[in-house]
């Protein structure tokens, strides 16, 4: 008899839990940096807004000013599929366009993979992303992240731009290391979810 009593309990109470975690989200858009190297080979803070919005799982880049915009596709590409993983839900029922703002013109984008995915988790959980952190690595499709050149100039800028912790992959070699580390944290972590967790509040 309890039996009888107690399932149509715990069907509404799994029904209600199913259905809260899957149930669509409106627009959501993040504002965020992202280290950078300009076509002059200077350190920067790239400002990109990334816009998540229902759809049918097209990925758009509006990069008008960056050179090679098509390995900024490829990483938000890979960036969203890092994000599924992270979230756990896939996102095919989500566009995602990221736009960059500023006239200076930025080199590639496959260095800012891990930072994309963290903006499109944080686009998806409404988690904001911390303001005195940043980092920059690339990342495969299993979600380990790769060095990336430039860091240097990158953490300079990041430095100055107020930021006080810089997130990199553990095979990262950062010159004159001893150096930078007194004007910013250099964090090392070696996967794409440990890099989303330290940059997500």
């Amino acid at each position: 008899m309890r039996i009888a009593i107690l399932l149509p309990i715990l069907l509404a109470v799994a029904a209600a839990i199913y259905l809260g975690y899957n149930s669509p989200i409106a627009s959501r858009q993040v504002h965020f940096q992202a280290p950078a190297i300009t076509d002059n080979g200077a350190g920067t803070m790239a400002d990109f807004n990334l816009i998540l919005k229902p759809g049918d799982g097209k990925v758009l880049v509006n990069i008008g000013n960056a050179f090679y915009q098509q390995d900024s596709e490829n990483s938000l590409r890979k960036a969203k599929g890092i994000a599924e993983k992270f979230v756990g839900l896939k996102l095919t029922g989500y566009d995602l366009l990221l736009e960059v703002d500023g006239g200076e013109r930025i080199v590639g984008g496959e260095s800012a993979g891990a930072i994309f995915s963290t903006a499109i988790v944080s686009a998806y959980t409404g988690r904001k992303m911390r303001d005195d952190a940043t980092g920059s690595a690339a990342i495969t499709e299993d979600g380990t992240l790769v060095p990336i050149d430039g860091v240097e100039e990158k953490m300079h800028a990041a430095s100055q731009a107020g930021k006080k912790y810089f997130v990199v992959s553990t095979e990262q070699k950062v010159s004159n290391e001893q150096e930078l580390s007194k004007i910013i944290q250099i964090v090392r972590v070696e996967n794409a979810g440990q890099f989303i967790q330290l940059l997500l509040e």
